[in-house]
């Protein structure tokens, strides 16, 4: 090395030197690439981290680094990605990578950037169309998500993975018969061994309408599946558990004896999933203090079991410990829990001031607050921090849905009109704002002309919603047309019970101002009543 150093200088000093660096770091890179198709990543990572070292400004090293580093869930393959688009290194494949992982962690504004630039580059090019059906049905812009997967599947029609996206939009459209048709073409393709057929497993699992022997085979499927990892094994566990809770204690033993001294992934997911099912003491025996300290992830699995054992001690110790692996914000966060679950409410205060402070410019750290916050029924530290991040492109509407559900608890329903207003406002395009905005104009029977021109024209628009026809039925009943409004509801075939509770309230007063009281009776014997609106309420009250 001393002789090629010599050389080197000879050559012409510094530029020569960068050249030697940069060969150096192309072989660490090689190796790290050999090591990572061997199931070797970490290794991979500290070759590549040691090549970035040698060379931090060559695109080929920089490349591999942020694969890796996306490859394991770490936030630095954003950094690595925009310095590689802001040298002007990128490739459309780097870009679409950025954009994939920026998805995959929610950081919508980055992905967003992203996908404008390769869609102006090249609009019709396959890569691009199945990216932007990605970003938008992740969005929740079903619309918008369907119009670019129709167009991907015109460029490519026997796509199974572009036939299964499609399919899964449709069965969240408001087409009960869509919806139906979609499901079944999910299942046909769940039925292969491929990364389709896996994914297609997932989301029927996630179906809540899925029936007991579809869910026993989609169990089935994923259990002998060869592409299936810990998640999909324990997804399929947690089926049969749901479906057959005489058998939660041997299946419970069995995935923890499996995974329970596994690799830290699966680890990992096996403790979140124990949180999940409320058995927090198998959870500790998975993570001890000595595993859990490790990273931050498996560390806040660790403190949610203890936090649901209320052992605030020992949250405090873990807290306190100098290797704790939180950032300050959530040690901020946990302290406040801590203080207000021993009583200390000045302590608690200064903690949650201390959170607000660590957390000011973060978006996926003040979605993590306002998560954590909500599902501790903490409504105003939750309606903070949701507050927070409609100020942000990337989640706001993830945030403006989370209000909206925080005031249906709070039942306040002028103050949810004044929030529906609002969104309707910031996203003028979308229409599902401006039926939610007309029918609650109509519930509490304000502007019912204005109310009744919007819900006409969106069944207009988009006549087999079932959203938008309920919001025009029940403005048909405030002008006191009853007849009109059961003709919006007239060759339907639904399961109603499985129809939203407020929904079912309108048909049930369709059916008694037409003269139909019994079925009216009927009808709302089904409506789970705690559920639905003062103002839902009234308008069935002479049926009940």
């Amino acid at each position: 090395m001393a002789a090629l150093l010599g050389v080197a200088g000879a050559l012409g000093g510094p530029p020569a030197y960068r050249a030697l660096k940069t060969w150096r770091a192309h072989g660490l890179v090689a190796q790290a690439n050999r090591l990572l198709a061997a199931g070797r990543a970490p290794e991979a990572v500290r070759l590549a981290q040691a090549a970035y070292q040698l060379s931090p400004r060559d695109d080929q090293t920089i490349r591999v680094l942020a694969q890796l580093y996306a490859s394991e869930g770490q936030r630095d393959a954003l950094v690595l990605w925009q310095n590689l688009v802001a040298a002007g290194k990128a490739t459309a494949a780097d870009r679409r990578a950025l954009a994939t992982f920026a998805l995959a962690i929610q950081a919508w504004d980055t992905a967003a950037e992203q996908l404008r630039w390769l869609l102006r580059q090249a609009p019709a090019d396959l890569a691009n169309l199945e990216l932007a059906t990605q970003f938008y049905f992740q969005r929740g812009e079903l619309a918008q998500a369907e119009r670019f997967c129709q167009q991907a599947l015109a460029r490519q029609p026997e796509n199974r993975g572009l036939r299964l996206l499609l399919a899964r939009l449709l069965a969240e459209s408001g087409d009960p018969g869509e919806a139906a048709q979609a499901r079944l073409t999910i299942r046909t393709l769940a039925a292969g061994e491929d990364a389709v057929g896996l994914e297609g497993l997932t989301a029927l699992a996630a179906m809540p309408e899925l029936p007991e022997a579809a869910a026993d085979w989609v169990a089935d499927r994923l259990e002998h599946h060869p592409l299936a990892t810990a998640a999909d094994h324990l997804l399929a566990a947690g089926l049969r558990i749901h479906w057959h809770p005489e058998q939660r204690q041997s299946l419970i033993t069995q995935a923890s004896a499996r995974y329970g001294d596994g690799s830290d992934v699966e680890r990992l997911v096996l403790a979140r999933w124990l949180n999940a099912l409320g058995d927090y003491t198998q959870t500790l025996a998975c993570l001890p203090p000595a595993v859990a300290l490790k990273s931050q992830d498996l560390c806040l699995v660790r403190l949610d079991a203890l936090a649901a054992l209320g052992r605030w001690q020992d949250i405090r110790q873990t807290l306190d410990d100098r290797h704790c692996p939180l950032e300050a914000v959530l040690n901020h966060l946990f302290h406040a829990r801590v203080a207000e679950e021993l009583g200390r409410k000045e302590e608690a205060k200064l903690a949650w001031s201390r959170v607000q402070m660590t957390a000011t410019d973060r978006p996926l750290t003040w979605l993590y607050v306002a998560q954590y916050a909500e599902r501790l029924g903490d409504v105003a530290q939750a309606a903070k921090a949701w507050r927070r991040l409609t100020h942000d492109p990337s989640f706001n509407r993830i945030a403006y849905r989370a209000l909206i559900r925080l005031g249906e608890r709070e039942g306040n329903t002028r103050a949810l009109r004044a929030l529906m207003r609002e969104i309707a406002q910031q996203f003028p395009s979308d229409p599902e704002p401006r039926n939610d905005l007309a029918y609650l104009d109509l519930l509490l029977n304000d502007d019912a002309a204005g109310a009744e021109t919007v819900a006409a024209q969106l069944v207009h628009d988009h006549p087999n919603y079932l959203a938008y026809r309920t919001t025009l039925a029940l403005a048909r009943l405030r002008h006191n047309q009853a007849a009109a409004a059961a003709a919006l509801y007239r060759g339907l075939e639904l399961d109603w019970g499985g129809v939203l509770p407020g929904w079912q309230a309108v048909r049930a007063a369709v059916l008694g101002a037409n003269g139909e009281t019994n079925l009216a009776r009927v009808a709302c014997r089904r409506i789970p009543l705690e559920r639905l609106k003062p103002e839902e309420r009234a308008l069935i009250q002479s049926y009940l």
